[in-house]
């Protein structure tokens, strides 16, 4: 499904390829796209960090 689908007061099939708007809307979700990932390497990073962290202070906790 379109994003401007439900939104849209012009919208029929296949316009986002003719629409003005669209440009626009598939910018926005790039943009949205770029900070997500952004997010989740950074948060990422930062768990394989404090595992790492963990697993050189108590290099024997996990083997039981």
């Amino acid at each position: 499904m379109l994003p401007c689908q439900s939104r849209c007061s012009n919208y029929r099939l296949g316009c986002h390829k003719s629409c003005a708007r669209w440009p626009l809307i598939a910018k926005e979700n790039q943009r949205r796209e770029q900070r997500k990932k952004a997010y989740l390497a950074y948060y990422s990073q930062q768990c394989d960090d404090v595992v790492r962290r963990c697993y050189q202070t108590l290099p024997y906790a996990s083997r039981r």
